[in-house]
């Protein structure tokens, strides 16, 4: 028995309700930036006042160049987030935050931004190897810093290596773990190594 009018109708409509009931959810984007830390507080160091540093870069792997928040799992699998987007590229915010908080951090010590290559100082270069989670919630962020003299000799180099396990579920709660690795041992690891006064 063919459907009647009206009915195809209802039914196209009850289709139609369906999918704007179950599409916003779905299809929703949301997009995430690097949290900065709260009340960072300056700290002495052995610098002389006027001391000129340049952050030069801070650069990611391939894999990490893109705008979908990456998840890592232990056997080498990458999974690309499809609604969940980095707002800024990492390189991006690592680089502006990171200059902020050496300023707060060292205010002894001028720091130049990346932008300003015309100005001759020593500078430091930040290359990343890892900074992502798994899909069980444990953040990884590896790779290493170099310090070079303004006529690019190597001052200093150090790797470096944390891991965290989220304490809850959640890609907020995967940005707050990364941003939390990054500047309580990433930056304070390189303020400790190269100003040889630790941070309280």
């Amino acid at each position: 028995m063919m459907p009647t009018l009206k009915n195809r109708l209802v039914i196209l409509a009850f289709g139609l309700l369906l999918t704007a009931c179950s599409s916003p959810d779905e299809a929703q984007i949301k997009q995430y930036l690097l949290p900065y830390p709260v009340n960072v507080s300056s700290n002495s160091t052995s610098e002389k006042h006027g001391d000129v540093y340049r952050l030069k870069s801070i650069s990611v792997p391939n894999y990490l160049q893109k705008q979908n928040i990456i998840l890592v799992n232990q056997d080498g699998q990458v999974y690309q987030a499809t609604h969940h987007l980095w707002a800024e590229s990492i390189e991006t915010q690592l680089e502006q935050n990171t200059l902020t908080y050496l300023a707060t951090r060292l205010p002894n010590v001028q720091w130049i931004a990346p932008s300003q290559y015309q100005i001759t100082a020593p500078y430091l270069t930040i290359s990343l190897e890892k900074f992502d989670a798994s899909q069980k919630g444990h953040v990884s962020i590896a790779g290493y810093w170099t310090l070079w003299s303004q006529d690019n000799k190597l001052l200093n180099q150090k790797r470096f290596h944390y891991s965290a396990n989220m304490g809850k579920d959640g890609y907020v709660a995967m940005t707050e773990t990364l941003s939390k690795l990054w500047y309580q041992s990433v930056i304070e690891g390189f303020i400790s190594s190269t100003f040889h006064k630790k941070v309280e």
